[in-house]
């Protein structure tokens, strides 16, 4: 806590990094999420929270924010629980696609970028998400996003979801020494 409550970017990042995810409170996560005013503290904490026993409703919840950073980070949780979270079910996930697929276009700028990432992490996460993600990102079509005055890219879902697959397929070939 008082690393966080610094102030200071890098101390706020280490914050997330070794704060004790069993011992996070609600009170304590929506505190710090009013804190998260730029894309790399809100992801970072999107992190965090994703490790934590309220990932599923911090992500719900704050997937409906108006706030970019909240709402993107809303999304960079499902992101995390579509590649971990066993216990949620394939029409979970459908639902969100379905979501992303009517909203994406007319969310604000760094939140289609999260999205775009949800949608991926949904597309490797099994056979059938594959299928409907892929359907998905076909119907959506390209995404635009500022990244600013850098080299960054949004990545072409499907193109992602299929070079993803090649890999993990590609990966478990390979012989264990």
């Amino acid at each position: 806590v008082h690393l966080w409550n610094s102030g200071i970017h890098d101390a706020r990042i280490l914050a997330l990094m070794i704060a004790d995810t069993t011992a996070a409170t609600a009170k304590q996560i929506d505190l710090w999420a009013k804190d998260a005013t730029y894309h790399v503290l809100a992801d970072a904490l999107a992190g965090f929270v994703a490790r934590t026993a309220r990932a599923q409703d911090r992500s719900e919840k704050w997937q409906s924010s108006k706030d970019e950073m909240l709402c993107s980070a809303g999304w960079a949780i499902l992101t995390h629980l579509a590649g971990r979270e066993d216990s949620l079910p394939d029409d979970y996930f459908s639902m969100k696609l379905e979501e992303i697929e009517r909203t994406v276009h007319g969310s604000k700028n760094r939140v289609r970028y999260q999205m775009i990432g949800a949608l991926i992490s949904i597309g490797v996460r099994n056979p059938r998400l594959t299928e409907l993600a892929l359907g998905a990102a076909r119907r959506i079509g390209p995404v635009e996003v500022d990244h600013g005055d850098t080299t960054c890219k949004t990545p072409d879902a499907a193109e992602y979801i299929r070079k993803t697959l090649a890999h993990r397929n590609e990966k478990q070939k390979r012989p264990v020494f």
